[in-house]
């Protein structure tokens, strides 16, 4: 995956959640909000749910791999039967 994907994947959950808290905020506050409240909380999850994947199993860009065809474990495209 290009960094530039992986990074907009992290930044929109994480900009979503401060825009939610900035915007409670300037109207009565978290508690006078509760739906801006559960939609902060959920992005900051979201956020952090994928950061940890991404860091755990990152994706990898093949650019030799033309095919979307499944391929054993030397590479090579499954016998067809006929």
């Amino acid at each position: 995956m290009p960094p530039a994907a992986a990074a907009l994947l992290v930044a929109y959950p994480a900009w979503d959640a401060v825009a939610n808290v900035i915007d409670a905020r300037r109207s009565d506050g978290l508690a006078a909000n509760p739906s801006q409240t559960l939609n902060a909380a959920a992005s900051t999850v979201v956020t952090l749910a994928v950061a940890v994947a991404l860091e755990r199993h990152p994706i990898r860009l093949d650019r030799r791999r033309r095919s979307l065809r499944p391929r054993d474990s030397c590479g090579t495209p499954p016998l067809r039967s006929a």
